[in-house]
């Protein structure tokens, strides 16, 4: 029926929005767009195109900086240069206090036991090498069930995350809030990597607009 809005219609705007807004100043074809909603030719060649133009329409009344083109449409890019850098001084801020309590707690540990005098009694009493094992370092939580589980919900409630992206955007770290501890309070390098371990695993998946999804969910 037209004019009722699916969770499908919702998801396919979505997919279009963030496509042209990752492409900012770009023309993007009509072909493309079809090819990225999956649409399959029509005859003679022709693309869908029509649908195509129901979705961008519809987004246009939100963002009226996407402008039609011939052949396509242009997502402009309306943030300021100086707003632009100071929101990434302000996110590389962000990565440098965290990378800054890190440090001070490797520092505390490593101080701690010299103040005590047990590290300096072990070593001038004993030249044996110890046998004990010490645990791995991890640079990551182990358990990455939660951070999975968030991913599925996202993609059924047909909000997906990108591996990347602004402040604003669909990006796993800029949507960091709505991840479950301790994602949540992680920075966006070692997030994104923890995203790219479960990519090359196959835990997740990642379509052709970068949105991030849960296999067999």
């Amino acid at each position: 029926m037209s004019g009722v809005i699916t969770p499908k219609t919702i998801f396919d705007r979505d997919v279009l929005y963030q496509h042209l807004k990752n492409h900012p100043n770009q023309a993007i074809s009509n072909p493309e767009l079809c090819e990225l909603l999956g649409l399959s030719k029509g005859k003679g060649g022709r693309y869908k195109r029509d649908i195509v133009s129901r979705h961008i329409t519809a987004l246009q009344k939100d963002h009226p900086n996407i402008m039609s083109k011939k052949d396509g449409y242009v997502f402009l890019d309306t943030i300021p240069a100086d707003e632009r850098i100071l929101t990434e001084l302000i996110s590389m801020k962000a990565e440098l206090t965290e990378m800054k309590t890190m440090v001070a707690g490797v520092v505390e540990k490593l101080v701690s036991p010299l103040v005590t005098g047990s590290v300096v009694t072990e070593a001038v009493t004993s030249d044996k090498p110890s046998n004990k094992r010490r645990p791995p370092k991890s640079s990551a939580p182990v358990d990455r069930s939660p951070l999975i589980a968030a991913l599925a919900e996202a993609q059924k409630q047909g909000r997906p995350y990108t591996k990347t992206g602004r402040p604003g955007s669909n990006g796993i770290h800029a949507r960091g809030g709505e991840l479950p501890a301790p994602f949540c309070s992680i920075g966006r390098d070692r997030l994104e990597r923890i995203i790219a371990e479960l990519l090359q695993a196959g835990k997740i998946v990642q379509d052709k607009a970068g949105f991030l999804s849960v296999p067999c969910y």
